[in-house]
């Protein structure tokens, strides 16, 4: 696709003007255009979730991470207060 919307010198939206016999291509070509503009945003959405999902997974993570040195801590300081 051109910076002007335009894909195979036709206009998103744009009305083809043939006489009969003429238009399979252009037809064919606008119908391209739409399965591609579908499968575009599918893409964009699928993507989107995948963002999402590794951004709770990222959460799970640090909130592990935190968990275990708390525990290491919590474990060095009773090892400390212990023999007192």
């Amino acid at each position: 696709m051109s910076a002007d919307g335009r894909l195979g010198g036709l206009a998103l939206g744009e009305t083809v003007e043939c006489r009969p016999g003429e238009c399979g291509r252009a037809y064919e070509l606008r119908a391209n255009e739409r399965v591609a503009l579908q499968r575009w945003a599918t893409l964009e959405y699928r993507l989107q979730v995948i963002n999402e999902t590794l951004e709770r997974l990222e959460k799970r993570f640090w909130a592990l991470v935190f968990g275990i040195g708390a525990v290491v801590l919590g474990t060095s300081a009773l090892t400390l207060v212990a023999p007192i």
